[in-house]
């Protein structure tokens, strides 16, 4: 459930971010929260329907029709929040692009804590179990 909130508070900071640079308006934190919840929804639950249909603009355009998808959900969001205005498509396709490479750094960063927190639990329970662990680096 943490990663959920730590995702969610990401993306409501990228919106924040991105409402500012592409001058995209929000009245209130009430909208902007709903705008970061319904991107997340939208994401997890239609996205991918949306990318396998469109796979063969995709491929074609090597991958510029994502971002395409991209500044169309969140046009189609603030036109479905009240209190969330994007003046027009070009507007939101860059307020994607904003969203998606900040909330991408901030994801990673939140992450890297929860991998560390789940290896030292995972090396716990394997010594509680009798088990051996193995000591090493990982070079990048």
């Amino acid at each position: 459930m943490n990663s959920f909130f730590s995702r969610w508070v990401s993306t409501t900071v990228a919106v924040a971010i991105a409402t500012q640079v592409t001058g995209m308006r929000c009245e209130g934190i009430v909208p902007l929260l709903t705008v970061a919840l319904l991107l997340g929804v939208i994401n997890a639950s239609v996205k991918p329907t949306l990318l396998l249909l469109s796979l063969p603009f995709i491929v074609f355009s090597l991958g510029f029709s994502i971002l395409v998808l991209n500044g169309l959900l969140l046009w189609l969001v603030g036109a479905v929040v009240p209190g969330f205005y994007v003046n027009g498509f070009w507007q939101a396709f860059f307020g994607s692009m904003i969203i998606s490479v900040i909330s991408w750094g901030l994801n990673g960063f939140f992450r890297g804590n929860e991998d560390r927190d789940e290896r030292i639990h995972s090396e716990e329970a394997s010594v509680r179990a009798g088990e051996k662990t193995v000591q090493g680096r990982v070079l990048k």
